[in-house]
């Protein structure tokens, strides 16, 4: 569920804390999604520490390009709960093109991953896709080893924000971009608390 954050700000630059009722156990930690937030460089995909039943705090970034990290933040600020450590290794999706009649566009990605920290491809193929093979869109912490694809549209599609992404091969045949990195280019493939964010550290 959706948390609305009622103040979000950082005294130094590196630790914010967020204040709202979050409901999970003091002295936990989660990945958490945090958007709405103005600097832009609050928002995005971060491990969370629940310091008491009203707050939690996280490591944000403090080199948002041209960005000053002002305190506090303002905007309609939410949160919530984000994936966490997402393994796929081995083996091939088969996402079956000629089968797909929903007319829903974002449906039509073989794989599309979101709010995720941690998320991890070893050797993986995609066949057959409608449009994105791959699309990964709002994490933190992305690392693949070998994708292959022989798809319809594009193949590793990578949107922001994304941080701390390490790659390896990417090979095969795509009938457009075999590894795209873009910002909120096709707004029909957003869904609840998309965010258009910074790329770092790829």
């Amino acid at each position: 569920p959706t948390i609305s954050v009622s103040s979000l700000s950082s005294a130094d630059g590196i630790t914010a804390t967020a204040t709202c009722t979050h409901g999970h156990t003091v002295g936990s930690s989660k990945w958490m999604f945090i958007y709405g937030a103005t600097p832009e460089a609050y928002n995005g995909v971060y491990y969370v520490s629940f310091t008491d039943s009203t707050h939690f705090t996280f490591a944000v970034s403090k080199n948002a390009p041209s960005e000053t990290l002002t305190t506090p933040a303002t905007g309609t600020i939410s949160c919530m709960l984000a994936n966490g450590n997402i393994s796929l290794d081995g083996g091939a999706w088969d996402y079956d093109s000629t089968s797909q009649t929903t007319p829903d566009t974002l449906q039509k990605h073989a794989i599309y991953l979101r709010r995720v920290g941690n998320l991890y491809f070893g050797t993986f193929r995609v066949l057959n896709a409608t449009k994105y093979a791959i699309h990964v869109v709002n994490v933190k912490g992305f690392q693949f080893n070998a994708l292959v694809f022989d798809t319809a549209s594009d193949g590793l599609h990578i949107g922001g924000s994304a941080k701390q992404i390490q790659g390896g091969v990417i090979r095969g045949k795509t009938w457009d971009d075999l590894f795209a990195i873009t910002q909120g280019d096709y707004p029909q493939y957003f869904d609840a608390g998309y965010i258009i964010g910074a790329f770092e550290d790829i």
